[in-house]
């Protein structure tokens, strides 16, 4: 499985049908092809279906979603039985009404066997629901034994400059030695680390050199420290989405790879205390983060940072989880 470009657009945190549709346009007018959702995202995958639709190059698009996540009260709690899983696979076919490219399990469920689960999902293959199916979220014992049960093609982790993991863990080398497509979910560090990373004075610096976001230099350095990576920002404006589709267009040099490969950036990342962004974050969560992403990022010297940020300042542009 190959996917059409490396940079995508996650969903997660679209707000409406219009915005949906605008945000989805101009990822695709800045060349992203690559869109992730989920069945647990509400009208998300019907939105992500309809915006796709409307535009000339949304047959071409790439289309992951996922399944197997219920939403009691608002929290996320993985359900993983087999039953769970078709249903929700067959949902999001008729929300999305298109093919889907790739079938994800949500999360592990730590009340059902794993291996319940991931023979389910071998059934979707089998049974061509999806052209490619793949888990999220997985230790490396979780991914070794769904390797064993089903024809797993892709793994998406939450991965950043602020949280190698995966990396440590062994789970990317895993995927390399099976060659199976990495996708990172949190690329910029999540709720509680992507002020860190975005205040951080390297990638600043190096933004304001390139001339791009903050947000695009470090999902740059993210995709140059490991080629087989992919990554998936959320945006909730056309603006956000054209800021994180720049990451693309990045090309660092040796001496600014060295500075922010994976592993040393998160040893300078988690020195840099940034007290001013630490401060105000209280439960709203991703919410307050992409707030205060933005009101930082306005003092941002380059002017194509400037002219975006104005037009995203009212709203939330940013959105940093899966």
């Amino acid at each position: 499985m190959r996917l059409p470009t490396r940079v995508g657009l996650g969903t997660l945190r679209l707000a409406d049908e219009a915005g949906a549709t605008a945000t989805v346009r101009a990822a695709l007018d800045a060349g992203v092809r690559v869109f992730d959702t989920a069945r647990a995202y509400g009208d998300g995958e019907r939105w992500l279906g309809a915006a796709l639709a409307r535009h000339p190059d949304g047959a071409r698009a790439f289309v992951m979603t996922k399944g197997g996540m219920a939403r009691p009260d608002g929290g996320w709690r993985a359900d993983g039985r087999a039953a769970t899983l078709r249903r929700d696979c067959e949902a999001s076919l008729a929300a999305l009404g298109r093919p889907i490219d790739l079938y994800l399990v949500h999360a592990p469920d730590p009340r059902v066997p794993w291996a319940t689960t991931v023979r389910a999902l071998a059934r979707i293959a089998d049974e061509k629901l999806a052209r490619d199916v793949g888990v999220c979220n997985v230790n490396l014992a979780q991914l070794d034994e769904a390797l064993a049960l089903a024809p797993i093609a892709a793994v998406q982790v939450g991965f950043s400059l602020a949280d190698d993991l995966p990396l440590r863990a062994g789970v990317l080398a895993r995927c390399r030695e099976r060659g199976l497509v990495v996708v990172a979910h949190s690329p910029l560090g999540g709720p509680k680390r992507a002020r860190r990373v975005l205040a951080a004075p390297l990638v600043v610096d190096l933004a304001r050199a390139h001339g791009v976001a903050p947000a695009a230099v470090a999902l740059a350095a993210l995709l140059e420290a490991h080629p087989h990576v992919a990554v998936l920002p959320g945006a909730r404006t056309p603006a956000a989405a054209r800021q994180i589709a720049r990451a693309a267009d990045v090309r660092l040099d040796d001496g600014e790879r060295s500075w922010t490969g994976c592993r040393g950036a998160r040893g300078r990342l988690r020195d840099e205390r940034a007290r001013r962004l630490e401060g105000d974050h209280d439960s709203r969560g991703e919410h307050n983060s992409e707030e205060n992403i933005l009101a930082h990022a306005k003092n941002y010297d380059a002017s194509s940072w400037r002219a975006n940020t104005a037009s995203a300042r009212a709203g939330h542009a940013f959105s940093w989880t899966r």
